[in-house]
């Protein structure tokens, strides 16, 4: 069962203890020690891979509860929300990385074009066979790397990472070309689901988003059901609705203020959006969800 906080805690990479501003690694039984927050239910503004070699352990992801075992990997997006217990014995390692860490080498944008790292949901792999002896072997110099310190650590650490995300996209493949994702269109709806991410709170209207990206609000319903599959505006209820419930099951705010913060002007009209999109009221979810 996850550990539920009267409010969550944001962590960016530079609440951590590094000596490589937006890159961190360090074992995976060893979160705890890392900081004991992270142990209890936090967003996460940064990019995670969690490599489980041996032990156990379970990460929430949201609504998720995901079980760790032997060559398990997981990829964690930013604003996800996480908590974690593991077995402090548990051999692995834990990786947080910011888009601004790989951007300063590779271009703007490339992270969008490895699968696992654009999911909504937390990404799972088991390894086998030759991909054991690759992944582990890639994973040890890095952390030689990391912990050596040399000055120029962070460009190296940089193409290392560049080689594990590449190793995980051949496990999940992208399913739309290079060129696909680097249109004028993609390009697009990848700015305004940054603008959703930081603006959702106040900003419901795809007015709003198509007016800060200097576009029609039918260009922007156009290229985002073609890009997404649905319009904008079911993209902003989307996030709204994953935002509530991810308060209202890692915190213990009462549901006016889980209202308040996702800017509705009244309990009722809050309970009347949540239920129309999930079809349980914000209470009955919140009951659903204790045994989580």
């Amino acid at each position: 069962m996850c550990i539920k906080t009267d409010d969550l805690t944001v962590f960016t990479l530079s609440d951590f203890n590094t000596d490589n501003y937006g890159f961190l690694m360090f074992p995976i039984g060893q979160a705890g020690n890392v900081s004991p927050a992270l142990l209890a239910a936090h967003k996460q503004q940064y990019y995670s891979v969690l490599y489980c070699k041996d032990g156990s352990g379970t990460v929430h992801v949201d609504k998720e509860v995901i079980a760790l075992r032997e060559e398990m990997i997981v990829c964690i997006s930013p604003q996800s929300v996480c908590s974690y217990a593991i077995d402090p014995g548990a051999a692995g390692w834990m990786i947080f990385f910011s888009e601004a860490f790989f951007s300063l080498r590779y271009n703007d944008n490339v992270l969008h074009h490895f699968s696992c790292l654009r999911s909504s949901v937390a990404c799972k792999h088991l390894l086998t066979g030759e991909a054991v002896a690759k992944w582990s072997f890639i994973v040890d110099v890095m952390s030689e790397e990391y912990n050596a310190r040399n000055t120029d650590a962070r460009n190296v650490l940089r193409s290392y990472l560049n080689i594990l995300l590449s190793e995980l996209n051949r496990y999940h493949p992208v399913a739309r070309p290079a060129e696909y994702t680097g249109s004028d269109k993609e390009q697009k709806v990848m700015a305004f689901e940054k603008l959703l991410d930081s603006n959702f709170h106040k900003e419901k209207l795809p007015s709003y988003y198509a007016g800060c990206l200097h576009i029609s609000v039918n260009y922007l319903n156009r290229i985002c059901n073609e890009r997404r599959g649905m319009s904008s505006g079911d993209l902003i209820r989307k996030r709204v609705v994953l935002e509530a419930e991810r308060l209202l099951h890692y915190t213990v705010r009462n549901i006016s203020e889980i209202a308040f913060e996702l800017g509705f002007d009244s309990i009722s009209y809050f309970t009347t959006f949540f239920k129309k999109y999930t079809g349980l009221s914000p209470e009955a979810f919140r009951k659903q969800m204790r045994s989580v």
